[in-house]
Order: structure tokens, then sequence, then C-alpha cells
């Protein structure tokens, strides 16, 4: 049995999850599980290798985090919008989980209201999600940024030992970003 603590790290296949699973191997100094939805997977498979334990779950189901998040020291998390309102049930999803299980300090990548930032002066920021870049098909826009600042109330809310940070935008996004201020 491993003494070294465990930190779990969700989208552990992502690029951004990747980069912290790929950090915390070179450290050598903790265990580590990575969430994925699928374990067969290429990604998974090459994380298993380098001793990377692998678990399918999903960040809309609670239950699933509950059981993946058990004896964790640490979660990393991070989320992308799937549906309207889906980045704040995943945040609040991890939240409650970490909370289950009492884990000692959850980090989570977030970004800042839109709205609060300016003072009002930019009320709506939407990301369009395109099906295909080759076809441009738009699918859906999404609030992320103020979707996760209500992750960020919600973690305050319920005291869960967090450490927030803005990590930027992913820079390919600003050719979808459609801003709307209100008047």
């Amino acid at each position: 049995m491993s003494t070294k603590k465990l930190v779990v790290v969700a989208g552990a296949t992502g690029q951004q999850g990747g980069s912290v699973v790929k950090a915390l191997l070179s450290h050598g100094g903790y265990a580590i599980r990575g969430l994925t939805r699928d374990t067969a997977s290429a990604s998974s498979q090459s994380l298993i290798a380098k001793g990377v334990e692998m678990v399918k779950a999903s960040l809309l189901d609670k239950d699933s985090l509950i059981v993946a998040f058990k004896g964790a020291y640490a979660v990393y998390g991070v989320t992308i919008p799937n549906t309207p309102d889906s980045e704040t049930d995943m945040g609040k999803n991890m939240v409650d989980a970490c909370l289950a299980n009492h884990v000692s300090l959850f980090f989570w990548s977030s970004l800042p209201s839109a709205a609060e930032f300016t003072n009002g002066e930019v009320t709506g920021i939407r990301l369009a999600t395109l099906h295909t870049v080759s076809t441009l098909k738009l699918i859906e826009r999404y609030s992320l940024m103020e979707e996760k600042a209500v992750v960020d109330k919600y973690i305050k809310a319920v005291g869960q030992p967090t450490v927030t940070f803005w990590t930027g935008w992913f820079t390919e996004k600003w050719v979808l970003l459609q801003v709307r201020g209100e008047s």
C-alpha cells in the first residue's frame, strides 16, 4: 500500500488535466488517480502504463465522483461546457464529492465573472461550441465565465478548502467568442 498522498485529477487525458498529471508524475511524490470517460482509450492506457490509476467517472454524476474521490488528499478540478449550466453542475458535483470524502484541498480551475469583473459593462460572454471546426456547425453557446463564477461562490458558501486559480483562456477560442453588452 502506497504511503503517498492521493491526488485525483479530473480531465486527466485532456490538455489541462494532462498537464497536471505530467507535473505530478515528474514530482514523484504523489499517487495519482485520473478521471476519464473511457479507461480503455489510448490516452488512458498511456497514463496507466506510467503508473496513474485511471477510473471511469462523469463530472455530471455526483455519485461516481464520490466513489472516485475516496481516499483523496487533493482533487484537481477542471470543467469543459457540454450543455448550458453543465459547468455549474460539474463544479458543484466535484465540491460536494470533496466534502463527502473530507478532501483536504480542492484545486479549482476557474474564470472570473465577466459581469463582476467589468462592473456590469459586459453582461454576457458566450462561447460558441462547434461540432467540427471544418464545418463550423454551431451547436450551442455557453456562458462559461459566469458558470465558473457561480461555482466559486458555492465553494465559499460550503467551506471546502480550495485553491482557485485562473489559468487563462484557450487562445484558439477567441475566434469563437461573442461578447454582448447590455445597454
